[in-house]
């Protein structure tokens, strides 16, 4: 499912920089547990002063009370076009019988010493 698009893309602005990001989110089960994921995710970057842009997933199964936040790589290639994120985002935690998984996404800026910016968040669910 597409948590944002290259025509809709899901962007932030913070401290002088500004990113965009776009991929899609998928949960699927694997034996006993659930894996929550960021795939087919690019971003663009204007840095201002080091900064980096990532993608954060936080993820939650239903029935259960465990919730995971993971991260993309932080990444800075300035290049004006899509650029591929070295890493994706995996949540992998335990199913104990959950039915449904959520994940919600934000784009964010890596911002040294500071309180990183991001973007509201877009979130999906899907059953298992």
């Amino acid at each position: 499912m597409a948590y944002a698009t290259t025509s809709s893309p899901q962007t932030v602005k913070g401290f002088g920089s500004s990113a965009s990001t776009f991929g899609e989110w998928d949960a699927t089960k694997v034996g006993g547990d659930f894996e929550s994921r960021t795939w087919r995710t690019k971003y663009k970057i204007v840095d201002a002063d080091d900064h980096k842009v990532y993608v954060r997933l936080s993820s939650w199964a239903y029935s259960l009370v465990e919730i995971g936040e993971v991260h993309t790589s932080h990444d800075n290639k300035v290049s004006g076009s899509w650029t591929d994120f070295r890493w994706a985002a995996l949540d992998r935690m335990n199913r104990w019988g959950a039915s449904k998984v959520s994940g919600s996404l934000a784009t964010c800026l890596d911002v040294p010493w500071r309180s990183d910016p991001c973007s509201s968040n877009k979130t999906h669910s899907k059953k298992l």
